[in-house]
């Protein structure tokens, strides 16, 4: 009888460690990139910023994790562009990658783990197919006719500047303002950049590449300002792109979480149909 009572606590300690080691099986880098993409399109920032940064040996910007939602942070990458909006999921792959070496305890089910996953996404243009504009157009500076044609025949020059800033779900006024209602209580402190705005300090020849605005309207030969919103059919679309996540966890029985993020292998399709692959970002 003295041996049945620890014998019972034994049994016991056996059958919850092989529910939280089955719990940890069950869960997959996969399915919490595919959770986070999922949390992505609904635009609820609140269930999007809870995926990032469990792992400490990962840190947010000074801005908070928020600041990669928002196009007003100037933080590039960024995943304003898609917040809210419909895409297709096309393919799924992930790579295991060393851990940092400070992330590691010596103990077998503490040891981190740490995947890049690879999730392909393609845009339906009749539902949703983000604008990609010219740059000094994302930062609200006036360009030329000749500028914006220019862009139109070569828009893969230097597209990795500001690449994901200058994807606009739209070009009228207002399209990339903010929108605070998702925002719960307990991750207010991930939107650190809504609580202050320091200004940024530049010379005069780069003073307007500071801050994202509305896109810039247009100055045609004749001397008249068109709004860019009346020349969005003439400008290329993304068809596709591949989201690289690092999804991370600290230990085996922790949540994966999002770490890192970037974009790669995209294409935009002009306005007379011909498709640009950008092998670089």
């Amino acid at each position: 009888m003295r041996y049945a009572i620890p014998t019972l606590f034994l049994i016991l300690a056996v059958l919850v460690l092989q529910s939280w080691f089955s719990k940890a099986q069950q869960l997959s880098p996969e399915k919490e990139a595919i959770s986070f993409l999922s949390d992505i399109q609904s635009g609820n920032v609140s269930k999007v910023v809870r995926h990032f940064g469990t792992n400490v040996c990962h840190c947010p910007k000074k801005k908070g994790w928020g600041a990669y939602l928002a196009y007003q942070t100037d933080e590039e990458p960024n995943l304003a562009f898609l917040l809210g909006h419909p895409f297709h999921v096309v393919s799924i792959s992930k790579t295991s990658v060393p851990s940092p070496p400070q992330a590691r305890h010596g103990i077998p089910w503490e040891e981190p783990e740490d995947y890049l996953v690879n999730v392909q996404i393609s845009f339906d243009k009749s539902k949703y197919s983000p604008l990609f504009i010219p740059l000094p157009m994302a930062y609200g500076k006036t360009i030329t006719n000749k500028e914006l044609e220019d862009f139109k025949a070569h828009p893969d020059y230097e597209f990795w500047k500001s690449f994901t800033l200058r994807q606009r779900s739209s070009l009228e006024d207002g399209a990339i303002k903010f929108n605070t209602s998702t925002i719960d209580q307990d991750v207010r402190a991930e939107f650190k950049f809504l609580e202050s705005n320091p200004k940024k300090t530049a010379d005069k020849q780069t003073s307007w590449y500071l801050t994202p605005k509305d896109a810039s309207p247009v100055l045609m030969p004749d001397g008249t300002i068109v709004k860019a919103s009346q020349l969005q059919n003439e400008l290329p679309h993304l068809v596709r792109t591949t989201i690289q996540l690092k999804v991370v966890r600290s230990a085996k029985l922790h949540p994966w979480s999002i770490a890192e993020f970037g974009l790669k292998d995209s294409a935009l399709e002009q306005s007379d149909g011909q498709v640009i692959n950008l092998s670089e970002h």
